[in-house]
């Protein structure tokens, strides 16, 4: 286990590699079925669309693709943003899933792939 009591308070770079350092651990322990499989449901039922991310989380819970435990559901958008598959709008919206409580959160497109290459829409 990682120690960060004697880290500051306010620092970016250390909040980055925190942050990083968790989603690689919980991706980990979630394996590469669940981001494989949900990889290809947000790909191949969202293609060409402009979502938050709990649409495509509700998508893979309704098909059965859960992780381990919930922190996976970030490290998944860091997987799709790394492979091609979604890209930042720039734009933000408010979230309907009652436990965000209506908090603002980036929207994200999903791009047309194909075999070969990604196409943007």
């Amino acid at each position: 286990m990682v120690d960060f009591s004697d880290l500051p308070l306010f620092n970016l770079a250390v909040a980055r590699s925190a942050r990083d350092t968790g989603i690689q651990l919980v991706l980990e322990r979630a394996g590469n079925v669940f981001v494989d499989r949900a990889c290809v449901l947000v790909e191949s039922l969202h293609a060409g669309e402009t979502l938050l991310a709990e649409q495509w989380r509700k998508t893979c819970v309704e098909h059965g693709v859960q992780p381990h435990h919930p922190n996976a559901w970030g490290g998944l958008t860091r997987a799709l943003v790394s492979r091609g598959i979604i890209c930042p709008t720039g734009q933000f919206s408010q979230a309907t899933a009652t436990k965000n409580h209506g908090h603002r959160y980036e929207l994200w497109h999903v791009r047309h792939t194909t075999a070969h290459n990604t196409v943007d829409e």
